[in-house]
């Protein structure tokens, strides 16, 4: 256990040395926020308007269910609010007449959208032509929030069999590897301690992921379980692809035709109806999808997780013994 830790140390020591692994390192948070700040544009489309006293506090109440309203003392500070940078239009009371202000910079036909608000408001009391009513289709998140943030949390997991691949050329192009066989320290330890730093790096990253998006409620461990699953097959893939290659460029080349599989599974879940989705069982990142997707959404339970990530590891089982040997004859 010694040996393997002080062998997970040095890899640690030596990834943070190479700019390549910091680079897989720092950036899936970088898209995270990328992704954050995109998600929240696209849904950013509830008008802000802010009140002074002249409107009462029942048209506050109705102009409430159409837009995000915030009251303030006097005019003065009403104009000073619509004087910052975000969309926000102001409105007033003249007599028996509605003022909206609005700086000019809002978005394109949003006056227009609040003032056929104020007009609604200005005629509650006559009646209605027609009834209408309001529903949604039952998304919790946008679906760019939602489907993005559980995408991304599926590719850093493979993250981690890339950093494994990178030290692996490396020490072979060092003849490092060569060096370790002939030392005190086994296969098995080897493996497992260049294994830990596959399954640390994605772990930090997930759950920063996850965090840098925002969501509420998400139930941690079950991310950690999801994660540390999926990332078996890419330690696997890592360990395959390294131990057989000379070169980094061509090893991460390599590492990418994973992602084919990757987008398959996710675009297949998400556009395939469900009687054609069987198509897609054969894939391990259809079931850390499916799982993710409900841990976002707060609709997982234990049994639920349980299940996909045991039939995350039946498959990574079935791809280790197809490449034991590919690895075993990498190492040597």
């Amino acid at each position: 256990m010694r040996r393997v830790l002080v062998l997970f140390m040095k890899e640690i020591k030596t990834g943070l040395r190479d700019s390549m692994i910091l680079y897989i390192l720092i950036a899936p948070f970088i898209l995270a926020l990328l992704l954050k700040a995109i998600s929240a544009s696209v849904s950013a489309t509830t008008i802000n308007v802010a009140v002074d006293g002249s409107v009462s506090e029942e048209i506050s109440s109705v102009l409430s269910e159409y837009a995000e309203v915030t009251r303030y003392g006097s005019k003065e500070e009403t104009i000073r609010r619509i004087g910052d940078s975000d969309d926000i239009f102001g409105l007033t009371m003249e007599g028996d007449r509605y003022i909206i202000i609005s700086q000019g910079d809002e978005m394109d036909r949003s006056a227009e959208l609040l003032e056929g608000i104020i007009n609604h408001i200005s005629n509650l009391d006559t009646p209605k032509a027609i009834g209408v009513s309001v529903t949604d289709i039952g998304w919790k998140l946008s679906p760019l929030s939602q489907y993005g943030g559980s995408l991304l949390a599926i590719f850093v997991s493979v993250f981690g069999g890339m950093v494994i691949l990178i030290g692996l050329v490396q020490e072979k192009q060092e003849k490092t590897i060569t060096a370790l066989n002939v030392s005190p320290i086994g296969k098995v330890e080897l493996a497992a301690g260049k294994a830990a730093l596959g399954f640390l790096f994605p772990l930090a990253q997930v759950v920063g992921v996850i965090a840098i998006m925002g969501y509420e409620g998400i139930n941690y461990p079950m991310v950690l379980v999801v994660t540390v699953s999926i990332a078996f097959i890419s330690v696997i893939v890592g360990f395959v692809i390294g131990a057989n290659n000379d070169n980094v460029i061509g090893a991460i080349s390599g590492m990418k035709l994973l992602f084919v599989p990757i987008l398959a599974s996710v675009f297949g879940a998400i556009l395939l109806k469900e009687s054609l989705q069987f198509l897609l069982y054969w894939s391990p990142f259809y079931w850390a999808f499916k799982a993710m997707n409900k841990i976002v959404l707060t609709e997982a339970t234990w049994p639920m997780i349980a299940s996909h990530t045991g039939i995350i590891l039946a498959i990574t089982c079935v791809v280790f013994i197809m490449l034991r040997k590919k690895i075993q004859h990498g190492l040597v």
